[in-house]
């Protein structure tokens, strides 16, 4: 006997509840899929590829039965809930950010091993454990490469591989994967309010696809200024429009964000308005301040968990715009210009 406990999710696919068995205590994530969607078959390959793909990398599946004018689908729960969650208060600071999105390449590149395509990556669809590792989940559009089925007409436009109207390559979860990281280094909120700016109109879905075909949506230009140049260049390439000059396969991809980790973990901080960057190792026992003051730019520093002291003289801002000069200055201590 199953007891509903909350209401995790609910969209298109359906309904994803919160679930006790009361016979074994046991605490699952159940899915009741209606039959009969539009654009969706009425049989169980997602909970079978699930199966197929199972690993460290994705949510493991229980048991799965068609009930009533339903599918029923029983998966671990996993307690801190999606990166959409994690990326709505703001960007993803740097560690966490590495943390995550290696292992979520890796996940990816498992399935495409076993010659699976996700075809719907996004942050609500990548879930934390109670480690806080992430995991592939619904798997509600997945399909094996090469084949027609009857399901997949539907598509998280936003991030829709430019070169076709739905996912059928690798390449096209590549392109997904390369909007994912975009939205953990900026945030969820830059990301709907470039939507808001564009999908606009008649057809906003349209105007979304063609601003995305001609590489726009994203806007490569827009960062949050602790992101390394590195970095930026990595996601961008995942992004680019023609699919022959992204990364060959997710495997490559997460071998190219790695080779980006800076000397320091940056985040912003919200109540000293500053953004802060600890060292990646416990050898360097430096921890960064950089803030905007006035019309300068303020570096400040604390070594072994000292107070934070001002290092050098304001840079002025000179014009350009405070994000800008931030990130010219984190770029700078990167590269021990200032020390």
């Amino acid at each position: 006997m199953y007891q509903r406990l909350e209401l995790l999710g609910q969209g298109h696919f359906g309904f994803v509840w919160k679930e006790l068995d009361t016979y074994t205590g046991r605490v699952y994530a159940t899915k009741h899929i209606p039959l009969g969607r539009p654009g969706f078959n009425d049989n169980l390959d997602e909970a079978r590829l699930l199966v197929a793909s199972e690993s460290r990398y994705t949510i493991r599946v229980f048991s799965a039965s068609k009930s009533g004018d339903e599918f029923i689908i029983r998966t671990e729960f996993l307690p801190n809930g999606s990166l959409e969650k994690s990326c709505s208060t703001g960007p993803a600071d740097l560690k966490n950010f590495y943390a995550w999105f290696p292992d979520i390449c890796r996940g990816v590149a498992h399935l495409h091993d076993k010659g699976i395509l996700h075809r719907d990556l996004k942050p609500a669809n990548v879930l934390l454990d109670g480690a806080w590792t992430p995991k592939l989940g619904d798997f509600g559009l997945a399909l094996v490469e090469g084949t027609n089925p009857d399901h997949g007409t539907h598509a998280y436009i936003p991030t829709l591989a430019p070169e076709s109207d739905y996912v059928d390559s690798a390449s096209g979860d590549i392109y997904a994967l390369g909007c994912l990281a975009y939205r953990l280094l900026n945030g969820e909120h830059e990301w709907v309010r470039q939507l808001a700016h564009i999908a606009t109109g008649n057809n906003p879905a349209a105007q979304l696809r063609a601003v995305s075909q001609s590489g726009n949506f994203p806007d490569r230009e827009a960062w949050q200024p602790h992101v390394p140049p590195a970095l930026r260049k990595v996601v961008s390439k995942a992004l680019n429009v023609d699919a022959s000059k992204r990364y060959a396969s997710a495997a490559d991809l997460c071998e190219a964000v790695e080779k980006t980790i800076p000397q320091f973990y940056w985040s912003f901080m919200a109540d000293s308005d500053s953004w802060v960057g600890i060292p990646k190792t416990g050898h360097d026992k430096r921890i960064w301040q950089v803030a905007v003051r006035g019309d300068q730019v303020e570096v400040r520093r604390s070594i072994n968990g000292g107070p934070f002291r001002r290092v050098k003289a304001g840079t002025r801002l000179a014009g350009d715009h405070p994000s800008y000069a931030i990130s010219t200055v984190i770029h700078q201590i990167e590269r021990s210009v200032v020390r």
